[in-house]
């Protein structure tokens, strides 16, 4: 607790905290007991209402102050940009899910006065462990437009490492790597699985105890860390590696505001392929495709293109990847 103190975070009993998770996803922990800890009010989503309108409504008319959300929520609530005016917001926090800066911009706009921050952790290092801070007046800090998930929070350390547990310099891409004291002391009764996810190696002159989170990652000369989507979301096809979300990228930088999640398939005899779903109804694909052809190798263009008009959500509010995927299925 005393590390998101530490992160200039100030709320009383004055404020106003909107709690939107399921009590099974580790950030509700967060949302209620900070604003409890504080003796601030909260705001809850009734099972029966629909989440991201509720919030839409709920941030209105009873101005709040204070909100953790995962970044699915923005998609949502995008189209209502324009009508949302929320100046008595004073934080704004997203986590669970790889955040865009655009619609972080576009965002930021709705709520002038609020200190926007990108924040990161898994359940094993719960609740979260890193932050970046979204500067309104110059560039952030992102790569494949997903914003820099910033650095360690106090008493958290994070290395990057290669495929031999070797800790890697700034710049190199590898696997993100969690220590400190937030980190669980390992999974129930499942050694196996503790010594594939745990490891000691030598950081700062001593042994410390580290977590394989699964994400790829870059740190930049300033310790920041660049997130580039997780080690299963790589691709090898045609012997080279890529990852999703650079694919994503390009597919964004032309319809702009749609969102869309490019997924791995396999094909009748095992190759390796990709299909991209995009959330809207159906349109001509033929201008994306000859940009996307334009902008990467016939490789890394989505040879199958689905269109769902809303995105399915898992049980935290994120987007649904695994089923996305098998929208698929059926061709």
């Amino acid at each position: 607790m005393a590390a998101f103190w530490d992160m200039e975070v100030n709320i009383s009993q004055e404020d106003r905290c909107l709690q939107m998770f399921e009590l099974t996803f580790d950030l509700s922990v967060m949302s209620y007991l900070i604003p409890l800890l504080k003796g601030a009010c909260i705001y809850t989503i009734p099972k029966d209402e629909i989440k991201y309108s509720y919030i839409f409504e709920l941030m209105d008319d009873h101005h709040l102050t204070f909100a953790l959300m995962v970044p699915s929520m923005l998609h949502f609530l995008r189209p209502y940009f324009k009508e949302i005016d929320l100046p008595e917001m004073k934080y704004s926090l997203f986590c669970g899910e790889a955040l865009p800066t655009d619609i972080t911009i576009e965002w930021s706009k709705c709520l002038p006065n609020a200190k926007i921050m990108n924040v990161y952790g898994p359940t094993e290092d719960t609740i979260f462990c890193t932050y970046y801070t979204f500067n309104r007046d110059s560039e952030n800090k992102s790569r494949n437009g997903i914003l820099s998930i910033g650095k360690a929070m106090n008493y958290n350390c994070n290395i990057i490492i290669d495929e031999n547990n070797h800790i890697l310099p700034a710049g190199n891409m590898g696997q993100l790597c969690l220590g400190g004291i937030q980190l669980t002391p390992g999974y129930w009764k499942n050694p196996a699985k503790n010594k594939e996810a745990f490891f000691y190696t030598t950081y700062n002159g001593k042994q410390e105890r580290f977590y394989k989170t699964g994400d790829l990652c870059q740190a930049d000369a300033d310790g920041d860390l660049l997130y580039l989507g997780r080690l299963d979301y790589q691709i090898k096809i045609q012997g080279f590696r890529r990852e999703l979300s650079e694919i994503e990228f390009h597919v964004k930088s032309f319809l702009k505001t749609i969102n869309v999640v490019v997924v791995p398939l396999l094909d009748p005899i095992g190759n390796a392929e990709l299909g991209l779903v995009i959330e809207s109804n159906e349109f001509n694909t033929e201008p994306l495709q000859d940009y996307m052809k334009s902008q990467m190798p016939l490789y890394m263009v989505p040879k199958l293109i689905k269109f769902l008009v809303v995105f399915p959500l898992n049980t935290n509010g994120k987007t649904d990847r695994k089923e996305l995927g098998l929208t698929f299925k059926s061709l």
